[in-house]
């Protein structure tokens, strides 16, 4: 970043130099810094297409929608057919019947073929938003359905490699290894882990946490993963790993925690597929607190379903896929039940929060340790950057329209329903 204030102080009045300033800020999680730049690139610089783009999706991270819609629609008035400000517009902006911009996204559908397979994949899954904001289901489904199949065609999902994990971590994480490396040092009350399936609600718990003001939300973080990576070696698998040194893991976690908010007491990862490390996690770092959340399933796998993930999720743009990788979960998650002791997981019920928050949040700060502050009642008040697919959602006050959201579209679902009958509750 040092090079880019030198350009600025060099060439003072060159959109450039502010521009490419705030692309650092903005990585380095500099929010307010990179918004102050891109307006300073765009002041310079009024149609500068990326820097009004990625402002309106920095602002919208930030939950300052109503800015974030007036430069996404610059940008969108600048390139018409430019159609990331067109997909970023979709999720945060709420729609009407007779919306001038779910009339674009028609337009955009109906030429698809002409465009790019990633950006058919935006258009249709910013469609399916608008549609289901409309209410008009079938339409919503048809478009999510349409947008799935553009990213399935370009992913391999290795359902095998799957079932071959879940054996890796029983095998090795089993009850005699687990009482054979019990850890005789106490370290990382300070660490917490919110796990579960994405779409399950570890968003919302993170915010709430990140409202108290003994914690902060690290957000969806790759600090164990890169622990791990520091002890073993690139490449390698905690799983297939013959020697684990658990208390270097830990202890580099740690400091790699603290350097993200060092006057906080407890910090949390939501990196929502740590599930498959809750092993090495309670060996690496026992005093640590897991926080398990949970959603009704046909809930969670549409929520996933209706989403385009920028990176990591492979497993979500077929029912047979979504199926199999939620069953890889619940294996997983119930080994842990069997081997792990008592109370190193607290269950948080999604349904369960929204229905009664005050006494669910109360439960989730006893487990961490932590007294009651009527800041988590107002967690969506707070300027905390949000980068997930919940970015909209956490802006908001507790609410249930997403509860039971999956019976919309019933008939259409029933396959993935069929697939995963016997892991439904009653």
């Amino acid at each position: 970043m040092r090079a880019g204030t030198t350009a600025i102080r060099l060439s003072p009045e060159d959109p450039e130099a502010y521009y490419n300033l705030a692309i650092a800020q903005a990585d380095s999680g500099q929010t307010a810094m990179a918004i102050a730049n891109y307006k300073a690139a765009i002041a310079r610089s009024p149609n500068h297409l990326m820097a009004n783009n990625n402002l309106g999706t920095l602002l919208s991270q930030a939950g300052e929608f109503t800015e974030a819609e007036y430069y996404l629609r610059q940008a969108i008035a600048i390139k018409p057919d430019f159609i990331n400000p067109h997909y970023n517009l979709a999720t945060i902006h709420k729609y009407q019947a007779q919306d001038s911009h779910r009339q674009q996204l028609e337009a955009l559908a109906a030429k698809a073929d002409s465009l790019t397979q990633q950006d058919q994949a935006k258009v249709w899954f910013a469609l399916g938003k608008a549609n289901e904001d409309c209410k008009e289901y079938p339409q919503a489904f048809e478009a999510y359905r349409n947008g799935n199949q553009n990213q399935a065609a370009s992913i391999k999902f290795d359902h095998a490699r799957l079932r071959e994990q879940e054996q890796q971590i029983r095998k090795r994480y089993c009850l005699e290894y687990l009482t054979a490396n019990k850890p005789t040092h106490r370290q990382g009350a300070e660490a917490v882990f919110i796990v579960g399936m994405p779409r399950a609600g570890s968003t919302l718990v993170e915010q709430i946490l990140h409202a108290h003001p003994d914690c902060h939300g690290a957000g969806e973080i790759r600090t164990l993963g890169l622990a791990i990576e520091r002890n073993l070696g690139q490449g390698k698998t905690a799983q297939a790993s013959k020697t684990l040194d658990y208390t270097a893991i830990g202890k580099d976690y740690l400091n790699a925690l603290w350097e993200l908010a060092p006057e906080a007491k407890h910090i949390s990862n939501k990196m929502p597929a740590n599930f498959a490390h809750l092993g090495l996690i309670q060996l690496a770092l026992p005093d640590a607190k897991i926080i398990h959340v949970q959603r009704h399933p046909m809930d969670t796998l549409f929520s996933n379903f209706s989403k385009l993930y920028s990176e990591g999720v492979y497993w979500s743009y077929s029912f047979e896929g979504l199926a199999c990788y939620y069953r890889y979960y619940r294996a997983v998650m119930d080994h842990w039940q069997q081997v792990l002791p008592p109370n190193t997981i607290l269950s948080v019920n999604y349904e369960t929060l929204i229905e009664d928050p005050r006494a669910q949040i109360a439960r989730i700060l006893d487990f961490i340790g932590v007294g009651w502050s009527d800041e988590c009642l107002n967690f969506h008040k707070s300027d905390r950057t949000v980068k997930t697919a919940s970015v909209a959602q956490v802006r908001k006050p507790i609410y249930k329209s997403s509860s039971a959201r999956w019976k919309r579209f019933e008939n259409a679902l029933m396959p993935l329903h069929d697939l995963i009958s016997d892991l439904l509750p009653d």
